[in-house]
């Protein structure tokens, strides 16, 4: 696992400064902090800052073939190396280290850039071809590994991190204004767009090339549904269980230690089961645990790790963890308002004390349909079924008073959101049941000053786009397809990148085995979700490992009690960071409305935590970023 960067001018008389390339490298020590390395002939230059988990003798980086004509610098595991080094060595190529890394060189050479096809793995990497003096990167089916890039007519410079390329010189630092409008209904920013409107991110399962100035930029792997002739049942569980269980295998290739972040969830505690399988000794797991019942999954991870035995660590965590909000911003590089990267901070820094890897259950959901969204439109098609008058004028305004709860995802909460969406489409409700902040909402929201510049897209045509590419498939489908193409890999995936990276952790995620998920692709949609039961192939499968308690658990989601802490402990620090004053200096909001906002939760009238956490996010990214040094 590493962090990497580098330029490439178009002009091969323009040489690139190898203290430029040490100077990005630098910001990316957390992500690598055992060894360092620089490549930089001519008008090409590539860093990597390493963390030894494979090969910790040899593997050092950037890596090249046997007459240096082809550089490496990679981001990732490849999970099938061994089997690939063998196939490449048989045809002639000649390996000096023992490295998943030097895999990447050899395959290049002899299948060019469909090389990605055959890696089993989570990657970015960036490859320098001097023969045909060609810059090639690309990044993983499913986005598991960030990687961002800026073009400006005469360079490519490319990174792990924004950071990285800020680093560079002459990158202009412009705000991109529709990547802020979607942030404030998503609480982050959906690729390709990143904060700045110079910078990109890589789209997950795509590569680009750039060759005399000459920018190619290809999708190598989709989503690809299958509702054709299903097979029977069985078919479908087997498959499941052996392909997780194959994968979790081969997460555990490593030369230190491997552990667990266990929530109370059935995916986590899936993995956990099978790793026991897996090794001679107790696996290590971890957890963050909450005071607020209603947040904490402290006994249900309790019950896994019993069943299991596991070497078990918990994290209690208090409400000042939020004033952290400030340094995660730094690992971030834009507004990331999921406040369950608080939660994701404290639990890596305690896991990296015990272990170098962790597994996660990310991706699970997504796969298997476990978010309440994915039954609530079977919810919608009957409240749709009810006279108008009797849902508009009875039952909304009945739900709309409720009193704010700080329960998480509490009635009131799911009550208010769900009779919001359900009176539009089926699509446009999937799109509201998530949103934080709606149109009209924001438009409330911006500043004058900032309204008169900006004409921004509904940020609804983020899941439109999608759900457009997806129309031939079922609606869950679609459903599933867009939050694996937005939510899971710009927060869920990011969250887990910057917040394990931090403490140079590397997190696996076993679900995402791309072997894994081309086959659940291909499972019946009514196999996952039928009415409002969720998981049920992916429960049924695993029954025999679980806890029933666990098996029947309903999804809770992994989140802090921001509902309470922002309304009583941390009243002040919200009120300083967005006070009218700190407000005016960003020129960005309206400070009566954000009054309002505060007021509307403080009060327990409405639950605004999301929105809040939005706000405080940007408004501490601009803090940090405005004066962010560009060399």
């Amino acid at each position: 696992m590493c962090g990497i960067c580098g330029i490439y001018n178009f002009n091969r008389e323009e040489h690139v400064n190898r203290d430029e390339i040490t100077r990005m490298n630098s910001v990316l020590r957390h992500r690598g902090p055992d060894e360092e390395g620089v490549y930089a002939v001519k008008n090409i230059g590539m860093g990597a800052s390493r963390l030894k988990i494979i090969d910790l003798n040899t593997g050092k980086q950037p890596v090249h073939n046997e007459d240096n004509s082809i550089w490496v610098v990679f981001n990732g595991e490849i999970y099938n190396y061994k089997d690939l080094r063998e196939i490449l060595e048989k045809k002639g190529h000649k390996l000096y280290t023992q490295s998943d890394t030097e895999v990447i060189v050899h395959a290049y050479e002899e299948y060019g850039e469909d090389c990605v096809l055959r890696f089993d793995g989570m990657f970015a990497f960036a490859i320098w071809d001097a023969r045909q003096d060609k810059l090639f990167i690309a990044r993983d089916r499913l986005g598991i590994k960030p990687l961002f890039y800026s073009l400006n007519g005469k360079r490519l410079i490319f990174g792990s991190e924004i950071k990285a390329i800020i680093q560079s010189h002459n990158i202009d630092k412009e705000i991109d204004l529709q990547a802020l409008h979607n942030f404030l209904s998503f609480s982050y920013i959906p690729a390709p767009l990143s904060i700045f409107r110079h910078i990109k991110k890589l789209l997950p399962g795509h590569m680009l090339s750039c060759k005399d100035g000459q920018i190619k930029a290809r999708q190598y792997w989709d989503l690809a549904f299958c509702e054709d002739s299903p097979k029977p049942y069985l078919y479908y569980l087997d498959n499941t269980r052996n392909l997780l269980i194959e994968s979790v295998r081969k997460k555990l290739q490593s030369d230190v230690n491997v552990g667990v972040l266990l929530s109370g969830g059935i995916d986590s505690g899936i993995i956990t089961g099978i790793i026991t399988k897996f090794l001679k000794k107790p696996v290590k797991t971890f957890t963050v645990r909450f005071n607020e019942a209603s947040y904490d999954e402290g006994k249900e991870a309790a019950l896994v790790s019993d069943s299991f035995h596991t070497e078990h660590r918990e994290y209690f965590l208090e409400a000042d963890s939020i004033r952290i909000l400030p340094q995660l911003i730094k690992y971030f590089d834009e507004p990331f308002a999921d406040s369950s990267a608080i939660a994701m901070h404290y639990i890596s820094k305690m896991a990296k004390e015990h272990v170098g890897v962790v597994l996660c259950g990310d991706g699970g959901d997504e796969l298997f349909g476990g978010y309440d969204t994915y039954s609530a439109y079977e919810a919608a098609r009957i409240y749709k079924a009810l006279p108008k008058f009797l849902r508009r004028n009875i039952i909304a305004k009945l739900v709309k008073s409720l009193p704010a709860s700080t329960k998480r995802i509490s009635l009131d909460y799911k009550a208010k959101a769900f009779v919001e969406g359900a009176e539009f489409s089926y699509h446009k409700a999937h799109y509201l049941w998530k949103v934080i902040l709606n149109e009209e909402e924001k438009m409330k929201l911006y500043s004058e000053d900032l309204l008169s510049g900006m004409s921004p897209e509904d940020s609804f045509r983020v899941f439109e786009f999608y759900f457009d590419r997806f129309k031939g498939s079922s609606l869950l489908n679609q459903f599933f397809a867009v939050d694996i193409k937005t939510f899971l890999p710009d927060d869920n995936l990011a969250k887990v990148d910057r917040m394990t990276m931090a403490h140079a952790l590397e997190a696996r995620v076993p679900f995402l085995d791309h072997n894994l998920v081309e086959f659940a692709l291909k499972i019946p949609s009514c196999f996952k979700v039928k009415g409002f039961s969720t998981k049920i192939l992916l429960r049924k499968a695993f029954s025999d490992i679980l806890p029933p308690r666990i098996l029947k658990g309903r999804k809770k989601g992994f989140t802090i009690p921001g509902p309470k802490w922002l309304k009583s402990q941390q009243r002040d620090f919200i009120l300083d960071v967005l006070s009218r004053e700190h407000l005016n200096k960003t020129g960005f909001f309206n400070g009566d409305y954000v009054s309002k906002m505060l007021d509307e939760h403080f009060d327990g009238r409405r639950d605004n935590n999301r929105a809040i956490f939005s706000l405080l996010s940007f408004v501490l990214w601009h803090d940090y970023y405005k004066n962010f040094p560009a060399a």
